[in-house]
């Protein structure tokens, strides 16, 4: 006599149906590697640059995302947490994280400074992201100005300078942008000391365009 076969319970069903979704769903995580702290964001980018493991220095917020100054003996570096941004390298994405890379401070060039200027919104100022490292002992305040002959400004921003998590004086802050005619889009830069004195002047490190990381921030 045949023996009928026995049909898989709804429990059954059910089950395998679970772990088929969280095979799938792992699957798709290994893949895409969701951001899902401002450490994974930091790591992403070291890997982009080879770098050897950074240390926090300082961090701001920019359009409301989280950006993160670290430094290592290879230089300084910038990343911007988005979260659930894909990380993976497979998808070409490992390197969104990272906004900018620069040398760290030396003899011959005591302050590294970059900025990058955000396009501001219809009726609303735009920002001014000012990051970097500066080697001199009585540092207290960096000033930044816009020197282009087109420009015909004498608009300049100043930030008191912190002590990072190495010893040396930083910035890592978001300033205002005051609307005009000709977009404020720095290139020079004094360190002063807590009179006012300066004590080093010279142009920046480097101050992105304003459409270069637009698409990353947004």
């Amino acid at each position: 006599m045949k023996r009928t076969k026995k049909l898989p319970s709804r429990k059954a069903k059910t089950l395998r149906r679970g772990i088929v979704l969280a095979v799938c769903l792992v699957g798709i995580l290994a893949l895409y590697r969701p951001c899902l702290t401002p450490g994974q964001a930091i790591r992403a980018s070291e890997a982009e640059l080879g770098w050897e493991k950074t240390q926090v220095l300082g961090e701001t917020q920019v359009l409301s995302r989280r950006v993160t100054l670290s430094a290592n003996r290879d230089g300084l570096m910038t990343t911007v947490f988005r979260p659930f941004q894909p990380l993976s390298p497979l998808l070409g994405r490992q390197g969104e994280a990272l906004l900018c890379a620069s040398n760290t401070p030396s003899q011959a060039y005591p302050s590294s400074l970059t900025a990058i200027p955000f396009r501001p919104e219809e009726g609303k100022e735009g920002s001014l992201l000012l990051f970097g490292q500066i080697d001199l002992a009585e540092a207290a305040a960096v000033r930044v100005y816009d020197k282009r002959e087109e420009a015909l400004s004498d608009l300049s921003l100043e930030t008191p300078l912190s002590t990072g998590a190495d010893g040396r004086q930083m910035v890592c802050t978001t300033l205002p942008l005051p609307a005009q005619e000709i977009a404020f889009h720095p290139s020079w830069h004094e360190i002063l000391d807590q009179a006012g004195h300066i004590l080093y002047a010279g142009p920046l490190s480097y101050t992105a365009p304003f459409s270069s990381i637009d698409p990353i921030i947004s």
